[in-house]
């Protein structure tokens, strides 16, 4: 019997040890950027912090559809005012797609492509004169 409470207890440490390390990322940020990233990822959307003039790669994958066109989505909020984040899109085959895209500091927007490729796609981010970290919210919208 003794040993049968000890292994229950053990196992419900165990158990409370594992839901705490899991936890603690989400107890890391503020309340703000906890409801940020739960906005972003019931909207389908991946985040990163771009820090100021520098250049980060993230990738997002196009899943097969059915249609003409698709939009790509990006959503960036910071405490900056000034600045921008430069976008760069790389097909699966590693062609430029975007054009100039630009994104302010707390500015949303949307592309649409015809006929993208289903696939990874690359995308380039720069944090260009911008004061603080910028959160940005990147992927594809299915409507």
């Amino acid at each position: 019997m003794r040993k049968i409470l000890e292994k229950r207890i053990l196992s419900l440490v165990s158990l409370l040890l594992v839901l705490f390390s899991i936890s603690m990322p989400a107890l890391a940020m503020s309340g703000e950027e906890q409801t940020l990233t739960a906005y972003y990822e019931r909207a389908g959307l991946q985040s990163v912090m771009v820090d100021p003039n520098e250049v980060v790669y993230v990738y997002s994958y196009l899943s097969s559809y059915v249609g003409l066109k698709r939009t790509f989505a990006i959503n960036t909020s910071s405490s900056s005012q000034r600045g921008a984040i430069n976008v760069f899109l790389y097909n699966p085959d590693g062609k430029l797609v975007s054009g100039d895209w630009t994104v302010g500091c707390n500015e949303a927007v949307a592309w649409e492509l015809f006929l993208p490729s289903s696939g990874k796609w690359t995308i380039k981010l720069f944090g260009n004169g911008t004061d603080d970290p910028v959160r940005v919210a990147f992927g594809w919208v299915y409507e």
